[in-house]
């Protein structure tokens, strides 16, 4: 529960806000009994506290979010040193791929799409969390014949505690209508799902 509230400021603020008006309403229609007014204020009141909370503090799950679009921006900018920094000291092979891949392609840029889902294993040790985003990258081959190209696809990105920070440890892509796949798909073709 206090994950949601922590997670969801908007909804917070739609749902306090909509309770401090039916209050409010039913208040306005007894005006013998001042008291009443009391509930859509503490209502309010305790709606701003919890959205100003929810604003103040970074879940896990907001923080691996973070870490993609700052990965992202990194990719972007074509700043290796930056992207390592997200990636697992042990995991030198995805390092060497995202070195290479960097030195390959020209990449103009890096978009995110709002589909962007995190599960943390809250029990694993170390913890471990998934998250699941499609992703448009446009860029060029220098190698190849053509312009730029926008390539889309869907990702599902592995992470691992290590102190306090989220490293990632593996990546699997697949084409990018795999996101919208049943479950029945998903399996067959060994797509991961966080439902």
């Amino acid at each position: 529960m206090i994950g949601w509230i922590l997670q969801h400021p908007w909804k917070l603020a739609l749902g306090g806000g909509a309770l401090a008006a039916a209050t409010a309403f039913v208040a306005s229609r007894f005006p013998e009994y001042p008291k009443l007014w009391r509930i859509p204020i503490v209502t309010a009141v305790v709606t701003l506290l919890l959205v100003a909370l929810s604003l103040a503090i970074e879940t896990e799950e907001e923080r691996i979010a973070r870490i993609i679009h700052d990965a992202a921006d990194a990719i972007e900018g074509g700043n290796y040193d930056a992207l390592a920094s997200y990636i697992h000291p042990r995991k030198e092979g995805l390092r060497r791929i995202m070195r290479y891949q960097l030195r390959r392609y020209r990449i103009h840029s890096v978009s995110v799409k709002s589909n962007l889902r995190v599960k943390i294993e809250r029990d694993s040790r170390p913890q471990r969390a998934i998250a699941t985003f499609n992703v448009v990258v446009e860029g060029s081959d220098p190698d190849a014949m053509g312009g730029t190209r926008n390539v889309p696809r869907y990702v599902v990105l592995y992470f691992e505690k290590v102190g306090d920070d989220w490293k990632a440890v593996d990546l699997q892509h697949f084409e990018p209508t795999a996101s919208m796949r049943t479950e029945e798909y998903r399996r067959e073709h060994g797509i991961p799902s966080l439902e």
